[in-house]
């Protein structure tokens, strides 16, 4: 699912998130950027689950919220969406 899988309106659970030889960073973001996905609901929800919360959780989390930020302030995001989500432990 990380590449190239489009799924519309649809929203992410990424399970055993918190084995790291297989979410990393950088795949944790790729998989969360697959929710939503489509013009009349372009955003989603993207939740990683796991026994603990790892280095890589926060950091793709921490790299989310940047970006989501830097699209809000352009424009491409609505604050109200970003709102409701609630950060890692």
């Amino acid at each position: 699912m990380e590449r190239g899988i489009t799924v519309p309106r649809a929203n992410v659970v990424v399970l055993f998130a918190e084995n790291e030889r297989i979410y990393d960073e950088r795949t944790l973001i790729q998989m969360a950027g697959r929710a939503g996905r489509s013009t009349e609901r372009p955003f989603g929800e993207a939740w990683f689950v796991g026994t603990r919360v790892t280095a890589s959780m926060k950091e793709a989390e921490r790299s989310i919220r940047w970006l989501n930020e830097e699209a809000r302030k352009k424009g491409y995001l609505y604050a109200e969406k970003e709102e409701m989500a609630q950060p890692l432990a």
